[in-house]
């Protein structure tokens, strides 16, 4: 009984954390790309962007992975690439400068994810 109360306050400091990151990339990360995009006249919908940010989280987590792995020296340089290959194919074109912070964001939110996934390990396989 003790278990389940403490792993499902553990998975709801998780979502906490992931939604209060969610919050934070939403009030700065899409202003910022708004105010990129309009100091360089482009112009793309909030669905772009949403597509742009879901293409860019895969590529971080592949990179991450593969960098772990050993098969890959620089993430930014594959994930930069990946992702405007990827978006052209797709219709959206971003400045670099706007991809990066996509990136950088959406780093930020990886990392959390897995540190807070490693915080909550448990020690054993008993608990």
């Amino acid at each position: 009984m003790t278990n389940e109360i403490l792993t499902n306050l553990v998975y709801t400091f998780i979502l906490f954390g992931i939604s209060i990151l969610g919050i934070f990339l939403k009030s700065y990360v899409i202003p910022l790309i708004k105010a990129k995009m309009e100091q360089h006249n482009i112009t793309i919908t909030q669905d772009q962007i949403e597509v742009a940010k879901q293409v860019v989280s895969v590529l971080v987590e592949s990179a991450y992975r593969l960098g772990i792995a050993g098969k890959l020296d620089y993430m930014k340089t594959y994930v930069m690439t990946q992702a405007k290959t990827q978006l052209r194919e797709l219709g959206i074109e971003l400045t670099d400068e706007m991809l990066d912070n996509i990136r950088r964001a959406a780093l930020v939110e990886w990392e959390a994810t897995v540190k807070e996934i490693n915080d909550n390990e448990p020690l054993n396989d008993e608990g």
